[in-house]
């Protein structure tokens, strides 16, 4: 019988990203929403403490179900829709390395170059 319960690997997963987005999303969500300016800090928050995007997760608890993406998308979205959408776009689907993201956020350059 297949048993659709979460392991305790992918709960442990959920969890914790669950606590990043009450802890570092929720509260600031809705000063990016009023500003429509770009979570810089939120998302390289995300990258220090290796919330890298979807895709790293699954490959670094090698989750064989493929439903970490969704588990991770779900609880980041729980935090705000936006914010959540930023990080899992900047660091998982355009690709760009971070370090040269926020080297030029933090050098005040406009359009950061991959």
């Amino acid at each position: 019988m297949i048993s659709f319960e979460l392991s305790d690997e992918q709960r442990e997963i959920r969890d914790w990203v669950h606590s990043f987005a009450e802890k570092e999303i929720r509260p600031f969500a809705h000063e990016y929403d009023e500003s429509e300016e770009f979570p810089w800090p939120i998302v390289k928050k995300a990258a220090e403490v290796g919330l890298y995007g979807v895709d790293f997760l699954q490959q670094t608890y090698g989750d064989s179900t493929g439903i970490m993406p969704a588990l991770v998308a779900e609880e980041l979205t729980w935090g705000c829709a936006g914010i959540a959408l930023a990080i899992i776009t900047v660091v998982s689907n355009l690709g760009v390395k971070l370090n040269t993201v926020f080297q030029a956020v933090d050098t005040g350059l406009k359009t950061p170059t991959p």
